[in-house]
């Protein structure tokens, strides 16, 4: 094993060489004194991560301040990877809770403050995703090195003004890459001349390898797959050997693949890519639906179609052969990959087959083993678990079930890296300066997403169902329950970094499960409920003050209990998503969500004596959405009268619920006194808002019972909002204060209600006079991303509340600094 494992090692070896060396010539900016960045960027399969891999490792020493790790697939990863840069640099957050906005926050600020250290941020292929974590760019104090799909001139626009292209391999470089990684190690020169021999001595065997490098197409992914498969075991296969079994293979499968989209198709897709899509009827003319015909194209031809200069200098630096066959072609790399794949998978023992297929629903990067190990007893009775946990006699109290789970489970895993089906996380060791020690909990693993593809392509439908139901079982016996996250002190205290870990994991299989269930009619649901999972998974994405990354998972679930006949969680799930796009901003929206599950929950009543309490939640959220698009005119507005009936009949039907249940203080009460208060607080009628407002914080206060939590806060901010409008500063001050503490202790830094609470005691500091505690108010909040959009932003979005701006310049009336404070966040 250990010599296969050198194998491996050095198996890319040519490839890293000759490119890390033509990258440091080419540009000579890694090594320059100014930071730089810089992407590597082709099509997947190519070795662009590999490449960032060696050169982190190679040149760990030049980096003093640390080399790290980003991946950047989704926004969920990123997440995942900050958190793990934050452990490592033993970052502190000075008593706050460790959630992920706080954490990239200040892993950015660590990065900006100092210099000598390299990022690489890999799978970079939305840019919009990595902007949401560095709304300013990416630090400009030390080296970046970026992979992605993106294509140069895309790249640039992104400010990453040095690209390289990484491209196919030569005909002869991957005939090296399987001399070398099918022989003994030995260099590049050894290399040759093994071929020269061959080539002499053998012409068969040669010919064999040079088809091979021929079917390769150069595709780095599909080579090494060849090299696992012809050194797998003891019993070496001569290349004529595996070329027949290729072939052979490759016929078979000629239609295992989804049919490639058309020519056209593609031509529109790449001209769009390079933002030159308004030339596409033209070129399709000229081309005649032949993209290779795109290079007999010359200069004028191309100034023809309306292109001018700048146009055609981004055309023609684009068109590479490459990458123009992989549009022509778009499945002939993938269908290598799958031939190769599947040759070494007939090698694979039943138990490395299915754990393949089960990870081939998850994200790529850092899979953690503690999924597998936490979750394997909930599993269903099958494949899965008959391999994890075979023995049905294991004793769980007495920890032999994890102890059990994962010695299975290494075995498997050695298996699949034996032959190059997945690998430890790429970067653990560069990263962590060898000072980390992987723990059980820490051990993670990846697979190529070209891999992913060519096992999900493979699986019947039966077996996709069966590896959807092993997987929500594992993520659902391994996440927190929707109930953790709605106490913010719990959160605080319990969510940890496990848990963070597999929060892209899950949002990967949700995303190809509603893509499976909408095209497919595949009905997972109909065995098991994902919707506990992915409200899970919601309310930690809006503890986290990331409301965005909510908002697809509850419309795929939506889509999923259309289909259904359980109107109460359709209902709920409406609701989940009307508050979600509240905090998006897209009140109408919202509206909508609420009336219908309003309308649902009208119509069937809910088993038990929930119902009067979920009515009445569901019409205080509906309200709460009209108020929100009404209040600045609500005097005058027709709707004012159905808002007010709307929320006494909240109020009415939560009274009831409380009665019925024999209770005399319950949140659910004070939030309905809360927004009641609100509503009169936007008709002027201080007296009455004061009385429900005070009313709120008194139960809230009293049934929280000293624990923090940020619906506390919200009244507190509130009624202090109530006090400033009547010129009652004094009061107003301690008020705001309280809330503030309460948002310190409970929510991220970032979040849009932690930085309306910055601006408020900014502003009320200033008109009390307290100058030293405005000026620091002011300091924290210019550091904050996004401080001009939060300042123009309506209050809070779950509350009725007035906008920041408006508050901030009442707070400085008494000062006669309105215009200052417009010139101070440069607002309109």
């Amino acid at each position: 094993m250990k010599a296969w494992c050198s194998r491996q090692v050095t198996m890319l070896s040519l490839l890293l060489e000759t490119r890390i060396r033509w990258t440091q010539e080419k540009t000579n900016l890694l090594w320059s004194v100014q930071a730089v960045h810089q992407a590597l960027h082709g099509v997947a399969g190519v070795g662009k991560t590999e490449l960032a891999i060696q050169y982190a490792e190679r040149y760990n020493e030049e980096y003093p301040g640390g080399v790290f790790y980003l991946y950047a697939e989704t926004a969920a990863s990123i997440d995942t990877c900050m958190r793990l840069i934050f452990n490592r640099l033993r970052l502190d957050l000075q008593g706050k809770d460790k959630t992920s906005s706080q954490i990239c926050g200040e892993v950015r600020r660590w990065l900006e403050t100092h210099s000598d250290w390299l990022l690489v941020v890999d799978s970079c292929d939305d840019l919009a995703v990595l902007k949401m974590s560095f709304p300013a760019g990416l630090p400009k104090q030390g080296d970046v090195l970026m992979t992605s799909r993106e294509n140069s001139c895309n790249l640039r626009r992104n400010n990453i003004h040095v690209t390289i292209k990484v491209g196919l391999l030569g005909e002869e470089e991957s005939m090296l890459m399987l001399i070398k990684g099918t022989s003994r190690p030995m260099t590049n020169e050894e290399a040759k001349q093994q071929m020269i021999k061959l080539n002499e001595e053998n012409s068969a065997e040669f010919k064999a390898l040079r088809t091979l490098a021929v079917e390769f197409r150069g595709l780095p992914l599909a080579l090494q797959q060849a090299v696992a498969r012809i050194g797998c075991g003891t019993n070496r296969m001569t290349f004529q050997e595996y070329k027949k079994m290729f072939q052979e293979r490759t016929s078979e499968l000629k239609d295992a693949l989804p049919p490639s989209d058309t020519q056209e198709d593609n031509l529109e897709v790449w001209l769009k890519s390079i933002q030159l899509d308004k030339h596409y009827p033209k070129l399709q003319e000229l081309a005649g639906n032949d993209l290779r015909s795109l290079y007999k194209l010359k200069h004028v031809d191309l100034l023809r179609v309306g292109m001018d200069d700048e146009d055609v200098a981004i055309f023609q630096e684009e068109l590479d052969t490459p990458s123009i066959e992989h549009l022509a072609q778009p499945n002939k790399h993938r269908g290598s990959v799958l031939t190769a794949y599947s040759l070494t998978v007939d090698t694979l023992p039943p138990a490395a087959r299915a754990l393949l297929r089960c990870i081939s629903l998850l994200s790529s990067d850092k899979i953690p083993e503690h999924l597998f190990v936490w979750g394997a007893h909930a599993v269903p009775e099958g494949t899965l678990k008959s391999f994890l946990l075979p023995s049905p006699s294991v004793n769980s109290e007495s920890g032999e079930i994890e102890d059990n789970v994962t010695s299975n489970l290494k075995v498997i895993l050695e298996t699949l890296e034996r032959c190059s089906l997945i690998s430890p996380w790429p970067f653990h060791a560069v990263c962590s300066n060898g000072s980390q020690k992987r723990t059980a909990a820490a051990r993670t693993f990846n697979i190529h997403p070209l891999y992913q593809d060519v096992i999900y392509w493979q699986m019947t439908v039966d077996e996709m169902t069966s590896c959807y139901l092993e997987i929500l079982a594992l993520q659902t016996k391994a996440f927190p329950t929707k109930e953790f996250f709605q106490d913010g002190d719990n959160f605080n205290k319990k969510f940890k970094s496990s848990h963070q870990l597999l929060i892209p994991h899950i949002t990967k299989a949700c995303e190809k499960l509603f893509k499976l269930e909408r095209e497919m009619k595949l009905r997972v649901t109909q065995s098991a409920d994902p919707h506990p999972l992915i409200a899970a998974v919601c309310s930690c994405f809006r503890r986290q003050g990331k409301a965005e990354m909510a908002k697809p998972m509850l419309e795929g679930s939506l889509s999923l209990l259309m289909e259904s006949d359980d109107t109460l969680q359709l209902a709920m799930v409406e609701r989940e998503l009307g508050q979600v796009l509240v905090e998006v901003e897209e009140d109408s929206e919202a509206e909508k969500m609420f009336a219908k599950s309003v309308e649902i929950l009208r119509e069937h009543k809910v088993t038990g004596e929930t119902h009067d309490l979920e009515l009445g939640k569901g019409i205080q959220c509906l309200a709460r959405s009209m108020f929100l698009q009404e209040q600045h005119e609500l005097t005058n507005s027709p709707r004012k009268d159905e808002i007010h009936t709307l929320l006494e009949e909240a109020l009415n039907l939560k009274e009831q619920w409380m009665k019925a249940q024999g209770l005399s203080c319950h949140c659910e009460l004070a939030v309905a006194y809360h927004s009641l208060g609100i509503f009169y607080q936007a008709l002027e009628l201080w007296s009455k808002a004061d009385t429900l407002l005070r009313r709120s914080v008194e139960m809230k206060e009293t049934f929280y019972k000293g624990i923090p939590h940020i619906s506390l806060a919200i009244s507190y901010t509130n009624l202090a909002r109530n006090l400033v409008l009547q010129r009652k500063y004094g009061e107003a001050l301690p008020l705001y204060q309280k809330a503030m503490d309460l948002k310190r202790q409970v929510l991220p830094d970032t979040h849009p209600s932690y930085i309306r609470g910055l601006a408020y005691m900014m502003g009320i500091s200033e008109i009390t006079e307290k100058k030293t505690d405005a000026e620091n108010y002011e300091e924290e909040l210019r550091l904050k991303p996004d401080t001009e959009r939060f300042l123009q932003l309506r209050g809070d979005p779950s509350i009725f509340q007035g906008t920041l701006m408006e508050v901030t310049i009442i707070c400085c009336t008494r000062r006669k600094d309105r215009v200052a404070v417009k010139d101070r966040f440069a607002l309109p």
